[in-house]
């Protein structure tokens, strides 16, 4: 089996600044987070036949993609707001037929 997976992930927070809002000056925090991620599988099989020399045979492999990005926002010590979105999409490798593309999509709020 031949396998490959890769991340990248960035964060960036900025925290005691003031907006006011609703007459208040607060404390406020925010941080943003990206993570990117790539997962490779590459399966291999061989067949034998009476000759005894393998022959080498693509598996069913797939691609799986995600992208993962989220805001957090702290208006206090007691209101925290989050905003996640995961995107996963799944797709086959090469000629193979039995791993079925899909895309997933998932708001958390």
């Amino acid at each position: 089996m031949n396998t490959n997976e890769w991340s990248i992930n960035a964060n960036f927070a900025k925290s005691g600044f003031n907006l006011p809002l609703f007459g208040l000056s607060l404390s406020n925090d925010i941080a943003f987070a990206l993570t990117i991620s790539k997962l490779t599988n590459e399966p291999v099989n061989y067949e034998y036949g009476t000759s005894g020399n393998g022959n080498k045979i693509a598996g069913n492999g797939s691609t799986v993609t995600t992208v993962n990005p989220s805001v957090q926002y702290s208006l206090s010590t007691k209101v925290t707001m989050q905003l996640f979105y995961r995107y996963i999409s799944t797709n086959p490798t090469g000629n193979t037929a039995t791993t079925v593309p899909r895309t997933s999509k998932e708001v958390e709020v």
